[in-house]
């Protein structure tokens, strides 16, 4: 299906702009009836009825669709159009095909994407496989400063004359008005966001932050510096879609200033917060509740700033829900910070040897243990959890304080080597990580990698 680049055209303003007696009596006429369609404005007329008046006004079909590539309303030679150029299209569906879609983001991203406001109409030609050509006039709708939408009007490939197009822009205006005091304003605030999120999983250029905190501020959302992905992965749990969206409004409520999309079959939260110390055990533990007694799972990427990196954290938190289950079975929430050496591992060559990797002095002590039935490495498991609050740890393994500090010095021996330098530490907690994928170290489930009640 080649397509021709899309074009804009350049008109007079007003109709005494139009040279010849001909164009300003049909520029007349435009402007006349631009005049009845502010009086179905105000008398409620609805979507429908104005995009049939456009269609009469401009002669050929035309249609409305927002954002998220849904039809708002189709005139009646829409169809007849499309299905007599054999064009791949169900308008029954209620929106533009997937195929169609992408061809909309990607081949005419310039007219639906425009670098800063454009009102005037843009054309693009579309050749059919049958060699027929539909060309679309299309003219973006704004809220404030933000496009919204679009209506269009198709031609089997003729020019609409500009004693035509220069009113375009007035309609769209209009249209603004309409959607504005309908109920598009609430029940599309969830495409949009769909809409805007999923081009930050398509762009190939790095977004603009500054663009997209205006574009969300359109419909209310408060873009933060600070940034988390948490996906709600649902499997069998909801069927339904609009299941899935039921539960994703109510869930939405318990993660602080988010918004969500669906995609591919996981609830994805955009959460955007102030501060880089954000806590989530409080937030993880209403979340254990909220999911009690279901097969839900949910993944959470590490922080970021730039938007740039969301498709990145989008893959930590789905990771994370991966990797989580293989460590963690019985857990449901599982946070990718937690679980980072451990999906790197889970990402290492199959043929690669594990043991090659293990910190010698560390298996020293687990050898140890086979030995003579101790317990060292679960003591320094639990001490390197805790540091800093000895008396908890004596408290979780049922010994004195004498008999812990007594423990640590034997595993210093054995070990030889201090477990209190940051490089050591990142070495034992990476080989204890090496030895739970391996089934050969299992931690207590209250220090099972990932606990929120740890957070």
């Amino acid at each position: 299906m080649p397509e021709r680049k899309p074009a804009t055209t350049l008109f007079p303003s007003t109709i005494a702009g139009f040279k010849t007696k001909g164009e300003r009596a049909e520029a007349a006429a435009m402007q006349e009836g631009l005049n009845e369609l502010l009086t179905m404005l105000s008398e409620n007329a609805g979507l429908h009825r104005i995009v049939e008046k456009v269609s009469e006004m401009a002669g050929y079909p035309a249609t409305i669709i927002d954002n998220s590539f849904s039809f708002l309303a189709i005139s009646e030679g829409y169809p007849e159009l499309h299905s007599s150029a054999n064009i791949p299209e169900d308008v029954s569906l209620g929106h533009l095909p997937p195929a169609i879609q992408y061809m909309m983001r990607n081949t005419y991203s310039e007219v639906f994407y425009p670098g800063k406001k454009r009102t005037e109409p843009a054309y693009f030609d579309i050749e059919l496989p049958n060699g027929h050509i539909v060309r679309n006039y299309l003219t973006l709708i704004y809220l404030k400063n933000v496009s919204v939408g679009s209506f269009s009007v198709f031609t089997a490939g003729e020019d609409l004359p500009a004693s035509k197009l220069w009113i375009f822009p007035k309609i769209a205006a209009l249209l603004s008005l309409e959607m504005q005091k309908s109920d598009f304003y609430s029940l599309n605030k969830a495409t949009y966001y769909q809409h805007i999120l999923t081009r930050l999983l398509d762009d190939a250029d790095s977004p603009d932050d500054e663009i997209f905190r205006s574009h969300l501020a359109t419909f209310g959302y408060s873009l933060k510096k600070y940034k988390r992905i948490v996906v709600v992965e649902t499997g069998d749990e909801y069927r339904n879609i609009s299941h899935i969206h039921l539960f994703a409004d109510r869930f939405n409520s318990e993660i602080p200033n988010s918004l969500y999309f669906v995609h591919d079959g996981l609830v994805i939260f955009l959460s955007t917060f102030d501060s880089e110390e954000a806590p989530l055990g409080e937030l993880a533990r209403a979340w254990q509740k909220s999911i009690l007694g279901s097969n839900l799972r949910i993944g959470v990427s590490s922080i970021f700033v730039m938007l740039s990196r969301f498709a990145d954290g989008l893959k930590q938190a789905k990771n994370a829900i991966v990797t989580g289950r293989r460590f963690s079975p019985s857990e449901n929430i599982f946070l990718f910070d937690a679980y980072r050496f451990a999906d790197l591992i889970r990402h290492m060559p199959k043929d690669r040897d594990l043991n090659f990797y293990s910190f010698p002095p560390l298996i020293r002590v687990f050898r140890h243990d086979q030995e003579n039935g101790s317990q060292l490495a679960l003591t320094l498991y639990r001490y390197l959890s805790n540091p800093d609050h000895p008396a908890e740890v004596c408290r979780e393994l049922f010994i004195h304080k004498n008999t812990l500090y007594y423990r640590l010095g034997k595993i210093r021996d054995i070990m030889q080597a201090d477990f209190d330098n940051m490089e050591s530490i990142a070495q034992i907690y990476f080989t204890f990580t090496l030895l739970q994928s391996r089934g050969e170290f299992t931690p207590p489930r209250d220090e099972t990698v990932g606990n929120p009640e740890r957070r």
